[in-house]
């Protein structure tokens, strides 16, 4: 065996005997880990089942409730006494199932188990003194007064009991839950620190065999051609050795329409029979790289701007002309092109020059298909795209100056005009001649830039300034909350510092938030919106029914009005399904005793619609149009 020979299965042995323990290693612990999360994934369902069942049985005592008031209400007849009495048995045989499975499903260890003892002996116990009750109804005539004397304060005692349940419940369950995930952890940091140890050590000694090859990683596998990351360290090598170059990149126009006619197959193809193509253009030291899915960066050497200018076209013109054809189907693309002149004295960072190359890109696509454009510190075009980031300053100084203002629209009662109403607040920013600016102006940027927490909290504080200014002002007014605000955990202090105002309603002021911001991080969602309710505030869940979980939130959050989303009111007559949607989230908020808004009404026959549909209340154009309500005094 060769020298040669020798050290290549040296090498290749070695290799292959740690790509060996490390397969082994990483199967053993992915193996682990399957185990140990099941096992943990089992014992947090069998926890929600716990809360589910505990959750069911306090439902269905009060449907039990209810059922035995409509007997006294509505059972008038012997047909409507029968029809409820066998309602009211049925929830009641629902609450005792409820129960029994909580009572099955949890540790004899627990305090809830004999608390869910007692329950069940309980409420069994009560079932005569109903029946009772219901003879003494029935006897005397279908009298209400009669029948409820005879079980007055019954349901005084299971009560007390569901609300100990559930009390003790949840911490119970927070214990277990915490109990769990530390084991969990525990497990994984332990098995997880061995096993990355010993991966790092045999990477160490990968790192050291594969040091040759490195350069493989600067190729791109289609084309061949290097990547990004060649073609940025060699733009950095130009700007430390002081070179002159003119750096382009090319942006292939409506390149889908390529994988859309010949598969992704027939794109990659195109790419490498198209790089070939550039790539004999181009002289020894210049460089192609492909930068993108669709992008190509060329690094030239031209002696002057009409050699450069002549230089692109020729590619502009290469590209525009190369077809490519398959099964009787040609296909040819242009290219947009950002050109940015390097040189000696003024370039001295790669990101600056990236940013303004690819400015240059942007605004040749502004121009049209297969333009390109110089960059220029003159050119207005490019830095007016530079300039739009001056937005997030002139928000910025408008919260500072106290230019943002308060608007409201009306939330009225559709269905009894003499009742309360209450507002929704709006935004609208002053511009600095004092033109009054719609919020997607500038909340969209806003929310790009994350000053939504600092807008929301402007828009507190300032209605408590109202509120504080207008005291004889008695409507309720309810802020939207961003998402952003809503994953923000210092926002509770927030809430505790600017509530200590004195003579303040918090009642006065209620919240909207809507389900997808609450996804993004639930439990500071939580914690917020219960540390709000804490203090009487109102919640309502804007846009309910664009979601596609809406449902399960109601049961987790203490919502008081469901603000049904516009696309179901907008040609509500004409499409029958947007009927069937909101008479369902209307039923489903009636049995909640939570409270309905139709969003965007702007009709007659939207809102005479709604009122069949037993919508509580509307909000509109054609209710109420906005109107400026407050502006802050600037400091």
């Amino acid at each position: 065996m060769t020298f040669l020979q020798k050290r290549k299965f040296t090498y290749y042995g070695l290799i292959f005997t740690i790509i060996a323990i490390t397969t082994t290693l990483a199967i053993s612990f992915l193996r682990f880990y399957e185990e140990t999360h099941l096992s943990y994934s089992n014992d947090i369902q069998h926890l929600h089942q716990i809360e589910q069942n505990a959750v069911n049985a306090q439902y269905y005592f009060k449907r039990q409730v209810q059922e035995w008031k409509n007997i006294l209400l509505r059972g008038k007849s012997p047909a409507d006494f029968n029809k409820y009495k066998a309602l009211f048995a049925q929830e009641f045989e629902n609450t005792q199932n409820a129960m029994d499975a909580l009572h099955n499903s949890i540790d004899s260890q627990s305090e809830v188990k004999s608390l869910s003892a007692t329950f069940l002996q309980t409420h069994r116990a009560i079932l005569s003194e109903y029946s009772q009750a219901l003879e003494i109804f029935k006897q005397s005539g279908y009298d209400p007064t009669a029948g409820d004397a005879a079980v007055r304060g019954i349901d005084r005692r299971p009560t007390q009991l569901l609300d100990q349940i559930s009390q003790l419940l949840e911490k119970e369950v927070d214990v277990e839950k915490s109990l769990l995930q530390k084991k969990l952890d525990a497990y994984i940091f332990a098995f997880g620190s061995a096993f990355i140890f010993i991966q790092a050590f045999f990477c160490w000694i990968l790192v050291r065999l594969t040091s040759k090859l490195l350069r493989a990683n600067l190729k791109d596998k289609v084309t061949s051609l290097g990547n990004r990351e060649l073609f940025i360290n060699t733009i950095k090598d130009l700007i430390r050795q002081q070179k002159k170059a003119t750096i382009i990149v090319f942006d292939i126009n409506n390149f889908k329409l390529m994988n859309e006619a010949f598969g992704n197959k027939g794109g990659d193809l195109y790419l490498r029979l198209l790089s070939q193509t550039l790539n004999m253009t181009l002289a020894t030291k210049e460089t192609i790289c492909r930068v993108g899915s669709d992008m190509f960066g060329l690094i030239l050497f031209t002696t002057t701007s009409e050699n450069m200018i002549s230089r692109v076209n020729d590619l502009r013109n290469l590209i525009r002309s190369f077809e490519y054809k398959e099964k009787d189907i040609s296909l040819s693309l242009t290219a947009n092109a950002g050109i940015y002149c390097m040189k000696v004295e003024d370039e001295n960072c790669v990101e600056q020059l990236l940013n303004k190359l690819y400015a240059s890109l942007q605004e040749s696509k502004s121009i049209g298909p297969g333009a390109y454009t110089v960059y220029s510190p003159h050119d207005n075009r490019i830095l007016s795209r530079q300039a739009e980031m001056q937005n997030v300053s002139l928000i910025t100084k408008a919260l500072m100056q106290k230019r943002i203002l308060l608007y409201r629209q009306e939330i009225r009662d559709i269905n009894n005009e003499n009742d309360k109403s209450y507002y929704e607040i709006l935004l609208r920013m002053q511009g600095e001649d004092g033109e009054i600016l719609p919020p997607g102006l500038f909340l969209q940027a806003a929310e790009r830039f994350h000053l939504m927490v600092d807008i929301d909290k402007y828009m507190v504080k300032s209605l408590i300034e109202y509120l504080s200014d207008t005291p004889n002002d008695a409507a309720q007014y309810s802020v939207n909350l961003s998402g952003a605000t809503l994953s923000d955990a210092g926002f509770i202090q927030f809430i505790e510092d600017v509530f200590e105002q004195p003579n303040l309603t918090h009642k006065q002021i209620g919240f909207e938030i809507t389900e997808s911001d609450i996804i993004r991080n639930f439990d500071i969602a939580t914690g917020i919106v219960n540390k709000l309710k804490s203090y009487g505030c109102q919640i309502s869940l804007d846009d309910f029914g664009t979601g596609m979980s809406s449902y399960g939130y109601i049961s987790k959050l203490p919502i008081d009005t469901l603000k049904i989303d516009g696309m179901f009111i907008n040609d509500l007559n004409k499409q029958s399904y947007n009927r069937a949607i909101i008479r369902s989230i209307t039923q489903l908020a009636k049995d909640l005793s939570i409270k309905t808004v139709a969003e965007f009404v702007e009709t007659e026959e939207e809102l005479s619609a709604l009122k069949e549909l037993n919508i509580d209340f509307g909000q509109g154009y054609l209710i109420h149009k906005p109107e400026f309500v407050y502006q802050p005094l600037a400091a």
